[in-house]
């Protein structure tokens, strides 16, 4: 048997983050694991208690509040049960082909938006354009970057980037996506683990969606925009061709909505 050996995690000054080997390692597992998962659930009966919301999300906290808005939703019938799991793009689509999901909003770079049009075309998904937005700067509050005048994205060569695989494209090869990276990255699926690492690495920072001022305090962060950037990312909403969206997915959906737009006032007040 031939055996392949990688390393899978390197240390960082409070534990350990994947290796990017290692993150596409754990992603399989994952895939793995939610496939046993699924196949377990569709052996038992359906109980009959209420309508089911089963959905994938990227992490962003504006889809967060708009989950959490749901939830408290007075409306919404007794016995509803809602099954919500943060993942990246790919495993999203492949969910939401499957079954495994109802709906999914997926994230990428607008600079993507053909590849990920023809995989979701080619496998019978719709899509709805929920927000296109330019992301914004996180780093720690005592981080250089923090200080930096008039900040742009030259003044962050030298910088640590940590990245997750939000955006890993359709088609493209391991080497090609490669070759779209800087090489000082970190690769961290987790948001609270990305964030724990911008607190307790100063040189390090992430692109993310407008961050509310609370969870900025709680990690000590700072955030920023970045003048003259031509990065932009969609935030899109999948669901199988030809479904017709139940009650409670369309409060769901509708919940989102009204999230981003708050989210949307308040970045433009700042």
């Amino acid at each position: 048997m031939n055996t392949q050996h990688f390393r899978y995690a390197v240390e960082v000054p409070r534990g350990t983050v994947a290796t990017e080997k290692g993150a596409q390692f754990l992603a399989y597992a994952k895939e793995a694991l939610a496939q046993v998962d699924k196949m377990e659930r569709l052996s038992r009966p359906d109980d009959g208690r209420g309508p089911v919301l089963s959905a994938a999300l990227p992490h962003a906290d504006y889809l967060l509040q708009g989950l959490l808005a749901l939830t408290a939703d007075t409306k919404i019938e007794s016995g509803a049960r809602l099954s919500v799991e943060e993942t990246d793009a790919m495993q999203a689509m492949r969910g939401v082909q499957d079954g495994r999901y109802r709906l999914a909003v997926i994230r990428y770079p607008a600079a993507r938006e053909t590849y990920f049009a023809d995989y979701l075309k080619n496998n019978g998904l719709m899509s709805e354009v929920i927000w296109e937005f330019e992301p914004l700067i996180l780093a720690g509050q005592d981080s250089p970057i923090a200080a930096i005048d008039r900040l742009s994205e030259d003044k962050l060569e030298g910088y640590i980037e940590i990245q997750s695989d939000d955006g890993r494209a359709p088609y493209l090869t391991g080497g090609e996506e490669e070759n779209d990276r800087d090489s000082r990255v970190i690769f961290v699926n987790a948001q609270s683990e990305r964030l724990e690492l911008l607190s307790i690495v100063p040189d390090a920072y992430l692109w993310a969606s407008p961050t509310p001022s609370k969870r900025l305090t709680r990690f000590g962060l700072v955030q920023r925009r970045c003048p003259g950037t031509a990065r932009r990312w969609k935030d899109v909403l999948i669901f199988r061709h030809g479904k017709l969206l139940g009650e409670l997915e369309r409060r769901f959906v509708n919940r989102l909505y009204a999230a981003k737009n708050e989210v949307t006032f308040r970045a433009s007040d700042r």
